[in-house]
């Protein structure tokens, strides 16, 4: 009998440790998971210029990630518009971002406790249960690299609108732009002068692989000289209209043909209204602007803001801003 006792104390001691500690682990990855999701939605919030209601939007999230309502908010903080100020030092040390949330979860039950209740543990004069705290750091800031749709379009054409990214001003307004910036007409502002003096203005293709392409501020690009965009592309035109993709922005070329390069001086975000391709026109009856506007390739667009959750944060702020967890 005295073997038998031993033996039961030690199966339910494991028992405690496998159950109870098992849904503490669970639980914990729950707070977690929500503590993250909540950190990314406000920070999306922020990245619009204002982060409120955080408290609202946090617990809002924090729940779609709780299916048994054992989660709450507990703080909500940052530097941002309309955030407090953290009790203690949570932030990124990175330079390169615009702002930040720290959000922190917390245990709760029905009955207005904050303990993840064991089922086993008490049985030995244990724990009865426990509090579980967890958080999340999210970050916002200009996107310095990530994987991009293969279209660069000259700084010119986003000066010409009046953009402006040491501001964070996007343009307004849409612009038709021309295939390198062809073009004589009052329509075009960007044009290449026949010496070279001048940087080239229009848009270009990028070489890609699966028409995407991986691309870091700073860097030089390979161009595919194409007026096209290549056979990868074909089938992303229609999911380009009217929706925003993330371009290159290029402040300087070098090399002609396949050989030519692009420098990356931002990235941004494009909304595409209308285009004409040698082959592929949309709307179907669309034509460029001035006499020679059936033969010509040019894009219409707008300059937008657009987020994205790959890549990384760096340069000067275009439109294409980025939202990452950072802790």
């Amino acid at each position: 009998m005295t073997i038998v006792a031993v033996v039961i104390i030690a199966l339910v001691g494991v028992g405690a440790l496998v159950v109870d500690l098992g849904a503490a682990q669970v639980e914990g990855q729950r707070l977690r998971n929500g503590a993250e999701a909540a950190a990314l939605a406000v920070a999306v919030d922020c990245i619009e210029g204002d982060c409120a209601p955080a408290g609202v939007t946090a617990g809002l999230y924090a729940r779609r990630n709780d299916p048994d309502g054992a989660m709450t908010v507990v703080e909500v903080c940052g530097d941002g518009p309309g955030l407090p100020t953290c009790s203690s030092d949570t932030g990124p040390e990175s330079s390169e971002v615009t702002g930040w949330v720290h959000v922190r979860t917390r245990t709760a039950t029905p009955d207005g406790g904050d303990e993840v209740r064991f089922r086993l543990a008490p049985i030995m004069d244990a724990l009865t249960g426990a509090t579980l705290n967890r958080s999340a750091t999210a970050a916002w800031g200009p996107a310095g690299s990530g994987r991009v749709t293969p279209l660069a379009v000259s700084l010119c054409e986003f000066q010409a609108l009046g953009g402006d990214a040491a501001a964070g001003i996007v343009p307004s307004g849409s612009k038709v732009i021309t295939f390198h910036g062809v073009g004589s007409d009052d329509t075009q502002t960007c044009i290449a002068s026949t010496s070279g003096a001048d940087l080239p203005g229009g848009f270009g293709w990028l070489a890609s692989s699966g028409c995407r392409v991986d691309v870091t501020v700073g860097d030089w690009v390979s161009a595919d000289p194409g007026a096209s965009p290549d056979k990868d592309c074909r089938t992303d035109l229609i999911r380009w209209r009217n929706e925003p993709v993330t371009i290159v922005l290029y402040d300087a070329e070098r090399g002609q043909g396949a050989g030519g390069e692009y420098r990356v001086v931002g990235l941004a975000g494009l909304e595409i209204l209308a285009y004409r391709f040698p082959g592929e026109t949309w709307p179907k009856k669309y034509r460029c602007p001035g006499r020679r506007g059936n033969s010509r390739s040019c894009l219409k667009a707008r300059f937008t803001t657009v987020t994205v959750t790959g890549g990384g944060f760096g340069g000067d702020d275009y439109g294409a801003r980025i939202v990452r967890l950072v802790g």
